[in-house]
């Protein structure tokens, strides 16, 4: 072994907050962190929601959908809501 390399990172304070974000402080970059997750996490809900509306409408129509396009549907759907 010739050489060891330690990368140091730098403190979570707000100037770190200020250099890497559009906030002033850490806290508030922590908020809108977990803003954002929580955000996500309830597009997951939806999403899911919607998938299994979509499963339940599906199995009681009168006439059978075709696999292939009932999956470019959802597909497409999803795609439009993430645009």
């Amino acid at each position: 072994m010739q050489s060891v390399k330690v990368k140091e990172l730098p403190d979570l304070d707000d100037d770190f907050a200020q250099l890497a974000s559009e906030f002033d402080t850490v806290d508030e970059l922590r908020a809108d962190i977990a803003d954002g997750i929580g955000r996500l996490k309830k597009m997951e809900q939806l999403y899911s929601a919607r998938d299994k509306t979509v499963e339940a409408l599906i199995e009681t129509a009168a006439i059978p959908a075709p696999e292939g396009v009932v999956r470019d549907q959802v597909s497409s759907q999803r795609d439009a809501v993430v645009d």
